[in-house]
């Protein structure tokens, strides 16, 4: 039920005092007149006054009501956010340690945000404080009017009870008709007094008119504050939309470039397995061949030995029967035994042609298995390194690059402990496959962006130019003593670069390779080939590379490699991935030397 409005009630108010004083003005009523029209009015008054009461007694339960449920919605929402940022906090500490470092910044805006939620917080429970303030007045408001209430029923008992009087006195006066003057008086008297109460009723009621007016400014005044926190509250929630969404983009990100990383590694392990089983079954095959070389070899040896055996006591036999046949004709004549002497000589010399043309046709096969290189482990230290992808000498120190951008310097004599780390500031994704030292200066293969950049080797970590390399896939540096080399897998070709390095001349190979290290050893290039799994050395001759000796690879997992000289033939270090033999990167020290003894290196 809604509550009278002002103008209705001023329009009963002034009806009320109208008929109060049309009343008081007639001359001299008769005596039941008079008592009848006030006890009317009286009436009027007090069911006015209890309509007016319980309407406004609705109106309050219906603010309160409001109020109430306008709370439990905020109360819920604020219980959301709260939740939902629990949610993303824990979200936040279960990230990885990669996405944590990258995300720093996130957090921080978060803690803002979070501080931003508190100072919301500290809003509204002011604002509920407020409410509560406002309920506790509306409360005493209530109380009042109950206590209104209560007045105004003890004062219409007190008007029942003063109307049975007066119609009792009623019925005195005309039964005493002497004493009408003095009733007439006596209700004049009471409708003053009632003239009196009714002016009273009329006051409280405009003080209460003021009351409910004062009441619903305050309601208003709620309401607006009720309306900016709901409005600072959405904004907060577009804030932490917004926020969301950039969570979700920076994890799909780098969501897809783990996912990325994770299937160019799987495809690579395979790779290597599949060429890792490959190179075990060829080796095993060139093993078996070597053998049965070596068999059928020691078999033609024997055979050319028997042979020769053979042809020694055939020129024995043919000797003794020279002797005999001199001995029965020795009167034959001289040119019969010249021409005997001489078939004999030529048989000699077919047989002796016959066994040297043997034993070179097995010579050559000899050397060349004999010349083969062999690998000799020394040592082997672990890497501490997730993906290695690169690695170098420049002379003192190995250097060791990572796929994620990171280079360690270490010391051949214990190589377990990173001397120096350095982090180059490429600008951007920096992915570095391989790394060359000479003349002072350092050079990186970045891959991710097809460029070589260049450093002093005093200073590593600051990039003194980069340049585009000349092909879109560069896999492998080398420096010869005089000039940078690059090799382009796409292109299949390799580059000598200039002294600036962006000016360079084109070498194409002919062989269908993919190399991932290189080196210049004594003017000729050692370069690892991924897909056969061989070391291809190749001599620069009239302007084009020339293939000279193919040999096995140090292991089936090689990344890179460093030749160093030895005292005992030469030293090579091997950068090896893990592999189903060891579970982690490892550097390997290798001596390098040939199958058999007198094949010279």
């Amino acid at each position: 039920m809604g509550h009278l409005p002002p103008e209705d009630l001023s329009r009963e108010i002034e009806r009320l005092w109208t008929r109060l004083g049309a009343v008081s003005a007639e001359a001299a009523p008769p005596p039941a007149a008079p008592a009848q029209a006030g006890a009317e009015l009286a009436w009027e008054t007090v069911s006015m006054l209890k309509t007016q009461q319980r309407r406004r007694e609705a109106a309050l339960a219906e603010a309160i009501a409001a109020k109430e449920e306008s709370l439990k919605v905020w109360r819920s929402r604020a219980e959301a956010l709260q939740q939902e940022a629990e949610e993303l906090r824990v979200r936040a500490d279960g990230s990885d340690e990669l996405v944590y470092g990258q995300l720093l910044d996130a957090q921080q805006r978060l803690e803002l945000a979070a501080r931003a939620l508190e100072h919301e917080r500290e809003e509204r429970r002011r604002l509920e404080a407020a409410l509560e303030e406002s309920r506790a007045r509306i409360t005493a408001e209530v109380e009042r009017a109950r206590e209104a209430e209560a007045r105004w029923a003890k004062r219409e008992t007190q008007g029942l009870i003063d109307l049975k009087d007066v119609q009792t006195s009623a019925e005195r006066r005309q039964q005493e008709a002497a004493k009408a003057d003095e009733a007439v008086s006596a209700l004049k008297g009471s409708l003053s007094e009632a003239k009196n109460a009714l002016e009273k009723t009329l006051a409280e009621l405009l003080l209460e008119r003021h009351e409910r007016v004062r009441v619903e400014e305050e309601r208003e005044r709620a309401l607006k504050k009720t309306d900016e926190v709901e409005r600072h509250l959405t904004e907060l929630q577009k804030l932490w939309e917004e926020e969301r969404a950039q969570w979700r983009e920076l994890w799909d990100r780098e969501r897809s470039t783990w996912e990325a990383q994770r299937q160019e590694l799987a495809q690579w392990e395979e790779t290597l397995r599949r060429e890792r089983e490959a190179w075990h079954g060829e080796l095993q095959e060139k093993e078996k061949s070597h053998l049965t070389f070596t068999d059928s070899l020691t078999g033609k040896i024997r055979e050319t030995t028997a042979a020769a055996e053979q042809v020694a006591q055939r020129m024995r036999q043919i000797e003794s029967r020279e002797e005999r046949d001199r001995a029965v004709s020795a009167q034959a004549g001289v040119e019969a035994g010249r021409t005997a002497s001489v078939r004999a000589r030529r048989v000699r010399a077919a047989a002796l042609a016959l066994a040297a043309v043997a034993l070179i046709a097995a010579a050559v096969p000899t050397w060349r298995w004999g010349a083969e290189w062999r690998y000799e482990p020394e040592a082997t230290a672990p890497v501490a390194s997730l993906n290695p992808a690169a690695l170098a000498f420049d002379g003192t120190l190995l250097w060791v690059a990572d796929w994620g951008g990171r280079i360690s310097a270490l010391d051949p004599a214990d190589p377990r402990t990173a001397v120096r780390e350095i982090s180059i500031p490429a600008g951007g994704l920096y992915r570095p496959t391989a790394v060359a030292f000479g003349d002072g200066r350092m050079w990186t293969l970045d891959s991710a962006r097809a460029r070589l950049l260049r450093a002093m080797s005093s200073r590593p970590e600051t990039v003194v130019a980069a340049v585009p390399s000349p092909g879109p896939a560069p896999t492998a540096l080398a420096f010869d003593g005089s000039s940078l080399w690059s090799y382009d897998a796409a292109n299949r070709s390799l580059y000598r670069h200039a002294a600036d390095e962006a000016t360079y001349q084109s070498f194409p190979i002919e062989e269908d390779v993919v190399p991932n290290a290189m080196a210049w050893v004594d003017g000729r290039l050692w370069l690892h080939d991924t897909k056969s799994r061989r070391v291809m050395i190749y001599a620069l001759e009239g302007g084009r590379f020339a293939l000279k000796e193919k040999h096995p690879s140090p292991d089936a997992a090689t990344v890179g490699f460093a030749v160093l000289p030895g005292e005992k033939g030469r030293r090579v270090w091997a950068l090896v991935g893990p592999s189903a033999e060891r579970a982690q990167p490892a550097l390997l020290r290798l001596r390098l030397h040939r199958r058999i003894p007198f094949a010279i290196f």
